[in-house]
């Protein structure tokens, strides 16, 4: 590396050492420099290149090709990372960060002050683990709004924020929360829409649900009410994230025709043939969050697993005592009990292993697979990314398929492949760098050793010590 880019990198992190710093230095969006030498993993064409120089201009890519191909000014600075391999940076297209279960209520009682410093804390903890994109679905889009205008200006330091707003459901539904929109009527459905898309949000989220669990008490979305939402949000060119969970509510969202599934469908294994046919027939993008479904019941059963080296990377202390705590333990177990008639824990454990099965139906049917994890209750930020991963290929995907539920997929979900989603001239300078080859074994993305944003480069270990995580 370097001598000057070496001495800009430290810069970089060490601008970043303490939350609500000021703008990254300048240079790193300013000049010319290439990473020489690296694998990049082509999730468009799905292959794998080595050798290959990535030259950054700006906060753009300007040239990918083989050493010796690209046109390089003499002045350029390099960074040489021969044998280590490059990703594009990861999305989560099903985040939150402002909901109040995130981390068991740990924002709850907090100051307005320390809740700012909280969120600005999970964004780079997510930006260390290779996450460039959130896609929020059901936050508070003025706090979004006023994030993601600070992290474009460069005041903090952050994933690229995209969001839904607090979404549309049905009266007395599930995430009737919020500023959500409860329509009754077509016309209604439509305002709602037109209401939301003046709020400059990125995508619409609809919530199709009848009961969270086993126990179907809430009054469900007519399939009248979905459509009409789903039609006038594409109309304004918007795609629709759907929340859904059950085989029923699952088969409404896709003839009302949706583009993206938010949940696993967890009623029905086997999934039903009328439901595969309609998957068949729309191939909607699907995003089955098994992270969230293993993790509500895996850290009941086995705590000492919030301790497991990589998990714990990614937890400041604050988080790792609210997760550890047992009287948090004990309210998200009564509530959860409360919401399942009974059922709790072990209908949550139980419902695991179809949960998994049925994915794998489902994207055998078709579905684009998608990668989201909708981290609220035991759901670790950043750690959450690489364990759906993991998951999702033991659900049956290849690794180059998982990257892709990541990368290109997510871009295209919410529609902005133009600037995210690959390595590729032209496209935003967002990537990961790691040391070992993902495609052999998906674990080997969690050896990231930097990541890239905008042409700014994040080193992973020091961004998240920025925080105070991993101790």
């Amino acid at each position: 590396m370097a001598p000057r880019l070496a001495a800009l990198i430290w810069a970089f992190t060490l601008g970043s050492l303490t939350i609500n710093a000021g703008p990254v230095d300048a240079q790193s969006t300013q000049g010319v420099w290439v990473l020489s030498g690296v694998t990049v993993i082509d999730v468009e064409s799905g292959s794998a290149a080595p050798g290959v120089d990535i030259v950054v201009r700006g906060d753009r890519i300007d040239c990918v090709g083989p050493t010796g191909t690209c046109a390089i000014t003499s002045d350029a600075e390099r960074v040489d990372r021969e044998g280590y391999f490059a990703i594009p940076g990861l999305w989560n297209s099903h985040a939150h960060l402002t909901v109040p279960t995130s981390y068991l209520y740990l924002a709850l009682g907090m100051t307005a002050v320390q809740v700012d410093s909280l969120y600005e804390t999970v964004l780079r903890i997510y930006l260390a683990s290779g996450v460039t994109g959130l896609v929020l679905l059901l936050d508070d889009p003025d706090a979004v709004s006023a994030l993601s205008r600070a992290e474009r200006a460069g005041q903090i330091i952050s994933p690229r924020l995209l969001g839904c707003g607090w979404g549309i459901s049905y009266p007395g539904s599930w995430n009737a929360v919020g500023g959500a929109a409860t329509p009754t009527t077509k016309e209604a459905a439509e305002a709602a829409v037109r209401v939301q898309a003046q709020s400059a949000v990125d995508c619409i989220k609809i919530t199709i649900e009848s009961g969270p669990g086993p126990v179907y008490t809430n009054p469900r979305m007519p399939l009248q009410i979905a459509r009409a939402v789903v039609e006038e949000a594409h109309r304004l060119d918007l795609p629709v994230y759907a929340h859904t969970t059950h085989a029923a509510e699952t088969l409404d969202a896709l003839e009302a025709g949706v583009d993206v599934l938010a949940h696993s469908v967890t009623d029905a294994d086997p999934v039903p043939d009328e439901l595969i046919d309609a998957f068949a027939r729309a191939q909607p993008y699907y995003s089955p969050t098994l992270v969230l479904s293993e993790s509500q019941f895996l850290y009941i059963d086995e705590p000492e697993r919030l301790n497991a080296p990589f998990l714990r990377r990614h937890l400041t202390a604050q988080m790792h005592a609210a997760l550890t705590d047992p009287a948090r333990r004990a309210r998200f177990v009564g509530e959860l009990e409360a919401l399942t008639e009974g059922a709790g824990v072990d209908w949550l454990r139980g419902k695991f292993p179809g949960t998994m099965a049925t994915s794998r139906s489902i994207n055998a049917a078709g579905a684009i697979p998608l990668l989201g994890t909708d981290p609220v209750w035991y759901v670790v930020p950043g750690y959450d990314v690489h364990r759906e991963l993991e998951l999702l290929v033991e659900s049956g995907l290849t690794p180059m398929v998982a990257l892709q539920a990541a990368t290109l997929n997510a871009a295209r979900a919410i529609r902005r492949e133009d600037d995210f989603g690959t390595i590729a001239p032209g496209k935003y300078a967002d990537f990961a760098v790691m040391a070992a080859n993902p495609l052999e074994d998906i674990r080997n993305a969690r050896s990231i050793e930097f990541v890239v944003k905008g042409g700014q480069i994040y080193v992973s270990g020091m961004l998240l010590a920025s925080v105070g995580a991993g101790r």
